[in-house]
């Protein structure tokens, strides 16, 4: 089984491992998943996924709040602005850095 506790990054596995292992996998791993997609944009097929999966656990009686967990997590990142005008304040600096 892969453990997502692992410092090794899912890239390390293929997507068919990681998807066999969500069945294995502690319910807040799976929301940790989701919560990188949304955050930063990253796996989103195996989000949807994680998704899917946490959906099914719900359905079966799992207790697990993972869109307060999910919503509380993301809220607790610091916000991310991507605006060029901050690229150019960095731009900037380098260029002066430089002399």
């Amino acid at each position: 089984m892969i453990d997502l506790d692992d410092d090794d990054l899912l890239l390390n596995y293929s997507d068919q491992d990681i998807k066999d292992s969500f069945p294995k996998q502690p319910s807040a791993k799976l929301a940790d998943i989701i919560i990188s997609y949304r955050y930063i944009g990253l796996y989103k097929d195996l989000s949807i996924l994680a998704m899917e999966e946490l959906a099914k656990r719900r359905s079966s009686g799992d207790t697990f709040q993972f869109e307060q967990y999910i919503d509380d997590n993301i809220k607790s990142l610091p916000k991310l602005d991507f605006q060029m005008p901050y690229m150019a304040n960095i731009l900037k600096t380098f260029g002066s850095m430089k002399k």
